[in-house]
């Protein structure tokens, strides 16, 4: 029945999980894969637990990285992944890239 749910596994992969109250209660505990601040700005990458690829992928879409930078066109910029080692690699390009952000927002408020 719940087919599309998945609980991360003591490996650190995910696994498929049909117990909707065990998935319940391992998604409270193993959703957060990285976090960064870079100012105001928050980066989390989060493993979801449910397939996001709505049948659109072969592969399982679990991770997800999203920015929160309030007033800023980088807010709600999201990807999203089939592996957590792509999401950890996605996690630093993101945070790279909103680094650059702020540096290129704050050579604008000294010029």
């Amino acid at each position: 029945m719940f087919s599309d749910l998945y609980v991360m596994g003591a490996n650190g992969q995910p696994e498929r999980c049909s117990d909707v109250i065990q998935w319940a209660k391992a998604y409270e505990s193993t959703r957060t894969v990285a976090r960064s601040m870079v100012g105001v700005a928050l980066i989390s990458t989060v493993f979801l637990g449910v397939d996001h690829s709505y049948g659109a992928s072969a592969d399982p879409v679990l991770f997800e990285t999203m920015v929160f930078w309030p007033g800023h066109e980088l807010d709600e910029e999201q990807q999203r992944y089939v592996t957590r080692s792509d999401a950890e690699v996605g996690h630093a390009a993101m945070l790279l890239r909103v680094e650059l952000a702020m540096a290129q927002a704050r050579q604008s408020e000294v010029a």
